[in-house]
């Protein structure tokens, strides 16, 4: 077996260094070429030990409305508890607490498709602030359920990208003073599938093969109605959150296992830099925690085809194995961190084998209960602290 494996490796590097400067085109609906990715956005995960061993807390979890959400990426939950749920088809669902602790029967609100809102967030006016996959920034107003675009392209002022056009929306987080934070994932644009939904896993998959370190992160003001990009370069941008005391942003760059620290305030304002690194597995979406720290959503642990990210050509192989109905078998685990502001790791939260929960993609905590949101699930769940 380890001669294999040593076979495979040095193949790899022969194939990836004969066909460097050859055109690896990619599949629909990537486009360009496969690149070459920069030693210091290669994902090096940490192993489940230590401060990460594994535990098995969630499989205490509750799940709720199974088998009828469908990959509910993120869990609003507003101040009198009633929780806030979009799914892939584009769909807005509320459900109301009850006098026992658990919730009423799922009601849809508004429809914002077509596309797939992700993450969001309630303004001070009880408007749904949603990351479009599509669309770009929307907000679906509490007053009278219309779906306004409020971001769809940078402002021509942007000291970054400007006149850009916002693609593959992600996530958002909303500053003391209205200030809308988001981010963008990549340039390859999230499109239906043949199931029926817009299909962010796809996008996700082509951005990591192809290499396409372009996530970004912005700022929209709702008094001057501007967009600008703040920061660029970002190997899949993904969750972000202001922090408590308003001086700065956590931003996610889920494939470098990763999230970075970007000022806001102080002799650092506009500057970014490393918060905690070589996390273990892909994290997702990141919130505040409601005893002043930040809880991190892993959407999955490290994979074996991490191995092959070095490789252009092997990464081009990979792009194209879907389209001959192939797709290499993944490892699955339910997994959340809670981490100081400084960046280190506090707590941990584990299912290790999936087997009752995973694909977490964002975590809410509410009156000591976490809401976690399922990117790829046909269910929310949750679980007391208290």
């Amino acid at each position: 077996m380890r001669i294999l494996r040593w076979f495979f490796a040095i193949t790899a590097v022969y194939v990836s260094y004969r066909t460097r400067h050859f055109e690896l085109s990619m599949p629909y609906p990537g486009f360009g070429t496969v690149q070459t990715i920069p030693q210091h956005k290669l994902p090096r995960p940490s192993e489940l030990v230590g401060q990460y061993a594994p535990n098995e807390v969630l499989k205490g979890v509750t799940k709720l409305f199974e088998g009828r959400l469908q990959g509910t990426e993120s869990v609003q939950v507003s101040k009198l508890g009633t929780l806030w749920l979009p799914d892939k088809y584009g769909n807005i669902f509320t459900s109301e607490p009850d006098v026992n602790g658990a919730y009423k029967d799922l009601q849809k609100v508004a429809y914002v498709g077509p596309s797939r809102p992700l993450g969001h967030v309630s303004d001070a006016h009880d408007n749904l602030v949603i990351c479009d996959a599509s669309k770009g920034l929307v907000m679906l107003e509490q007053a009278t359920g219309k779906v306004v675009i409020l971001a769809s392209q940078v402002s021509d002022d942007s000291p970054l990208d400007p006149g850009s056009v916002i693609n593959y929306a992600n996530d958002a987080d909303i500053a003391e003073d209205g200030t809308i934070y988001f981010t963008t994932s990549s340039d390859i644009p999230v499109v239906p599938n043949a199931f029926g939904f817009w299909d962010t896993y796809a996008s996700f998959t082509l951005t990591m093969l192809q290499g396409s370190v372009t996530g970004r992160l912005l700022s929209y003001s709702p008094k001057t109605k501007k967009t600008h990009v703040l920061a660029g370069d970002m190997f899949y941008a993904n969750g972000v959150v202001v922090a408590h005391d308003q001086s700065f942003l956590l931003v996610v760059e889920t494939m470098s296992v990763t999230i970075h620290k970007y000022w806001l305030k102080g002799p650092k304002k506009g500057q970014m830099e490393v918060w905690i690194s070589n996390l273990p597995g892909f994290p997702d979406g990141i919130s505040q925690s409601e005893d002043g720290n930040y809880w991190v959503a892993m959407a999955g642990p490290n994979q074996p085809f991490v191995k092959a990210l070095p490789y252009r050509f092997l990464r081009f192989i990979f792009a194209w194995l879907p389209k001959l109905g192939l797709r290499p078998a993944t490892k699955v685990y339910g997994m959340v961190i809670k981490i100081s502001p400084e960046g280190k790791v506090l707590d941990h939260l584990m299912d290790t084998d999936g087997s009752v929960v995973n694909f977490i993609s964002a975590v809410t905590e509410h009156n000591g209960r976490l809401f976690f949101g399922n990117v790829a699930g046909d269910y929310v769940s949750y679980i007391d602290t208290k």
